[in-house]
């Protein structure tokens, strides 16, 4: 499904000048991220002074960033997104690097999925392991209630012995808890 205009998308950069990891938010409407997942087609721009199409060129621009390239995240004809890349240098991308970017894009998509499923996976584990028990006691004590208990027997010095009326005061305390 293509990105909603009223949307935001979670934007992680590097600043090389400051040599940190930024992450923050940024809207949706009017931008090429929205475009570009929205579309599913690569945007190439030489020098976006020229032709300010998209709501963060300015913000862009004043950053000193002047071109860019974004292609989308696809995992199986569904675009999750986008990878950009904005430089202070007319004409820093062009056509040519959007073959090896898609191929990049395409294995951070898989990435993404894989990182969703395993939490996906982590949460039904830690359900089922939340649930077992409860279950597992529920189904005894139902057992333990309805079964006849006066049959059993004893091991007693080698010896096993029929013994009748076996309910014995632990198995009502398990039926009880």
């Amino acid at each position: 499904t293509g990105a909603p205009q009223d949307r935001q998308f979670r934007r992680y950069s590097y600043d090389p000048d400051e040599g940190r990891n930024n992450v923050d938010w940024i809207s949706t409407a009017g931008s090429l991220a929205a475009w570009v997942t929205a579309e599913g087609k690569p945007w190439v721009a030489s020098d976006i002074r020229v032709d300010k199409l998209f709501a963060q060129d300015e913000e862009h621009i004043s950053a000193g960033l002047v071109s860019r390239v974004s292609v989308p995240l696809r995992l199986r004809n569904l675009s999750l997104g986008t990878l950009s890349l904005l430089s202070r240098q007319p004409n820093a991308y062009s056509e040519s690097v959007i073959p090896d970017l898609n191929q990049v894009a395409d294995q951070i998509a898989l990435a993404l999925e894989r990182a969703r499923l395993l939490n996906e996976t982590r949460a039904a584990l830690s359900h089922a392991e939340a649930t077992y028990p409860r279950y597992l006691c529920t189904v005894w004590k139902g057992y333990l209630i309805d079964c006849p208990h006066n049959r059993g027997y004893r091991a007693r010095h080698h010896e096993l012995t029929e013994q009748v009326e076996l309910w014995m005061p632990d198995i009502e305390r398990a039926v009880s808890e």
